[in-house]
């Protein structure tokens, strides 16, 4: 095999993917999908993205005892049988207009967000009750979209965001969710692993992961609530910019 630079960019988007997402448990999907999507289309793009995420997803253990099951238990069950839903519909979807629906989604949270003030976020990680409808609204946007495009994080960010969790509780919760759900990817996607797309994409990209992951680990030790909360808005505002600047030229087509 060659290496090209598509394959270096595919290694260095890993990587950096990696390091975003173990540091704030999201980004990985929002920021590689739309980059990969450039490089390698959509469908291998989200394979390679699928196969990484289980990984982020599974370092939940080293966390676990920071996770808000309340808020875990009220999302799984929509956005695990959302994500099976998804994955039926993944061949028969238009992505361009997905995925200009969530940047659209993004950008009107993170603004809406702003406008309103920063929020008190608590620093004892005393779970509160969640609500009854939004969680499960969350859940399976997010399922749906985790099954469709390999990009569940944004429901489920906003919906803990407003929930006003402590850095580490955020972190555990989301990773449980998104390794579940990418689970149940890998098993209705098996056929997608192989030839080209894993020894060819995948197995290069390796030792960036790995370095990336190491890297974003501590990260969140050394910032404040408040930075770490608008850390995670500007991921946001930032996979925002790379949706638009994927599925633009497939929607001006349209028109």
């Amino acid at each position: 095999m060659t290496f090209t630079l598509v394959h270096a960019g595919i290694a260095l988007t890993t990587g950096v993917a990696a390091f975003v997402s173990v540091a704030f448990a999201i980004g990985y999907a929002l920021i590689a999908i739309p980059v990969l999507s450039l490089l390698v289309g959509t469908k291998t793009a989200v394979t390679i993205g699928l196969f990484f995420n289980v990984f982020t997803g599974a370092q939940f253990w080293f966390h676990r005892r920071h996770i808000s099951w309340p808020d875990a238990i009220a999302i799984l069950p929509a956005s695990l049988l959302a994500t099976l839903a998804g994955l039926f519909f993944f061949f028969h979807v238009h992505e361009a207009w997905l995925s200009g629906l969530l940047a659209a989604y993004l950008i009107v949270f993170v603004v809406t967000h702003w406008l309103k003030g920063p929020p008190a976020h608590r620093e004892q990680e005393v779970p509160r009750k969640p609500p009854i409808l939004a969680p499960v609204i969350a859940g399976t946007l997010s399922g749906l979209f985790q099954g469709m495009l390999g990009i569940g994080g944004p429901p489920l960010a906003t919906y803990l965001k407003t929930r006003h969790l402590p850095k580490h509780a955020f972190r555990a919760t989301l990773m449980l969710c998104f390794f579940l759900s990418n689970l149940l990817r890998v098993g209705g996607s098996l056929d997608l692993f192989q030839g080209e797309t894993f020894w060819g994409y995948v197995l290069p990209c390796i030792p960036l992961f790995i370095a990336g992951s190491v890297a974003g680990h501590s990260l969140p030790r050394l910032l404040s609530e408040k930075t770490f909360q608008y850390c995670v808005d500007a991921i946001l505002l930032l996979s925002a910019a790379l949706l638009i600047a994927k599925s633009a030229p497939d929607l001006l087509k349209l028109f």
